[in-house]
């Protein structure tokens, strides 16, 4: 009986020491334990099984002499997955190192069949780098034992948030975006590069079209460019790519050559629990949504390209082709008429609406030196405002085509503020967030032109007084009425000062 009762406790003894010994081992073990994260902040450990697919590539990464302590990735309830520190973690200090070997390179690439093919000769690719990477993908992932593949297996096994692989209905919440036109240019490219690799590489072609797209948008949305011993390249760098995005994030990251590895770096402290991000840099909602899936809301950044096209009735139609070298120009324009590319394309309207005599004048007044009859490609949108009735065509032929851009879209701003308040599906949200920022850089610029347009069919004194009581502040368009509205207005414009050299 004693015996018995020896070997009990011995059982228990030792059930409890196993125990013990594998919570101390996810404790040390980062990543081992997925925590799902509510909305104020609670979070419930559950640990992965031991065939979770993060399991196995965490693993992987540290038999690789990975390093990434005080990191772990946190999953909330709604899917969301981030980097966030299980430490506190100082300026200067190392979030992760991944070693060379574990980093997919432009190199390894080249050096693949398909890769060898590919740079036999030049190719004339959309995407050179890009497709240089995604067949190395596809081509790792299609061995049987293939060194990368605890990465591969964490890699999202779709792209449904990426408007190229967006359904029919779908693709109807974009009407009036000028995202219907760039997601079929996409593809496009896509498949121009899948052929042109296909002819001198056939077997890229035991990857379907839609492998390939998986493959490239998986590249493209997490490449990094690195400097790797003196070898400017671009990268995949796994477990680095999982970090998301912050405009001004507490990271920076860079090749270590000491090191021998890829390193993420914290630029300032980061307190334990707080999210890691990187910084995929300042852009437009379009450019976020196309090439990465995802919306910055109240984005600052967004941006809408406006094209001039000449007018061919125009009498002088040739004379102006000839000046501008093209029969349209494009200008990518932000909610903000201080940027160059405003400037630019008030310039230029100015030019499209040019009578013959203003032509004349402007040769006179900027044409290139030693060339006469003649003003340079450039000039055509460096032109000064002169005078009044040409700055309000420039204004009437701007607001034109903002008026005809506008009606293409089949809703306005306030009933997409009202949709973003239902219960929408994370595609349909981007997608309404895309069209009402468009929307918003359009109606700042059509504003714009009612007000000035209205503010030169006043009087002279009246419109003296209406610019000091409403416009005499720091008002989104108060450098403009009152630098040239006022100045075109008055009896003595621009055009007796144009040749001024602050005005060029």
């Amino acid at each position: 009986m004693a015996r018995l009762l020896f070997c009990f406790v011995l059982v228990f003894v030792c059930c409890i020491f196993v125990a013990r010994s594998e919570v101390e081992q996810a404790d040390r073990d980062p990543l081992l334990i997925q925590v799902d994260v509510d909305a104020v902040g609670t979070a419930t450990q559950k640990s992965f099984p031991p065939a979770d697919p993060l399991h196995t590539f965490i693993h992987w990464l540290q038999d690789g002499g990975a390093s990434f302590s005080k990191l772990d990735i946190l999953t909330k309830p709604d899917g969301y997955r981030g980097a966030f520190a299980n430490k506190d973690i100082k300026k200067k200090e190392h979030v992760m190192r991944i070693p060379l070997p574990q980093l997919m390179s432009l190199e390894k690439g080249r050096a693949t069949p398909i890769g060898r093919r590919m740079f036999r000769k030049p190719l004339q690719l959309i995407g050179p780098k890009h497709s240089t990477l995604a067949q190395l993908v596809l081509t790792e992932r299609n061995k049987t034992n293939s060194f990368y593949q605890p990465y591969f297996d964490i890699l999202p096994k779709n792209y449904s948030s990426f408007p190229i692989f967006f359904s029919e209905e779908e693709l109807k919440w974009l009407q009036g975006s000028p995202m219907l036109k760039a997601r079929e240019d996409r593809l496009a490219d896509l498949r121009h590069d899948y052929e042109t690799i296909a002819k001198v590489a056939p077997a890229l072609k035991e990857f379907s079209f839609e492998e390939w797209k998986w493959a490239r948008v998986s590249v493209s949305s997490r490449l990094f460019a690195a400097n790797i011993h003196g070898v400017e390249t671009d990268i995949l760098a796994p477990l680095a790519d999982m970090l998301n995005h912050k405009t001004l994030p507490a990271t920076i990251w860079y090749f270590s050559d000491e090191h021998d590895a890829f390193i993420v770096e914290a630029v300032e402290d980061i307190p334990a629990h707080a999210e890691i991000f990187d910084g995929y840099g300042r852009k437009c909602n379009h450019r976020f949504l196309l090439n990465y899936g995802f919306i910055n809301p109240n984005n600052p950044d967004n941006e809408f390209k406006i094209a001039i096209e000449l007018n061919v009735a125009d009498p002088i139609y040739e004379t102006k082709r000839k000046y501008a070298q093209t029969t349209v120009r494009e200008f990518s324009v932000s909610k903000s008429i201080s940027q160059k590319e405003f400037q630019d394309l008030l310039s230029y309207c100015r030019f499209v609406v040019a009578t013959e005599e203003e032509i004349k004048f402007l040769i006179n007044a900027i044409g290139s030196s030693g060339k006469k009859n003649r003003l340079s490609t450039n000039q055509v949108q460096e032109i000064p405002p002169f005078h009044m009735d040409n700055e309000i065509r420039a204004w009437q032929l701007l607001s034109q085509w903002l008026d005809d851009r506008l009606a293409q879209y089949n809703n306005t701003i306030e009933v997409d503020e009202q949709l973003l308040q239902t219960n929408l599906t994370w595609n349909q949200r981007n997608c309404v967030q895309l069209r009402m920022g468009e929307k918003q850089v359009l109606t700042f610029f059509s504003n714009m032109s009612n007000v000035v347009q209205n503010l030169f069919e006043l009087p002279i004194h009246e419109l003296r007084e209406v610019v000091s009581a409403q416009y005499s502040g720091s008002g989104p368009y108060d450098v403009y009425i009152q630098g040239v509205v006022l100045d075109l207005a008055s009896p003595q414009g621009f055009e007796d000062d144009f040749a001024d050299d602050d005005l060029l």
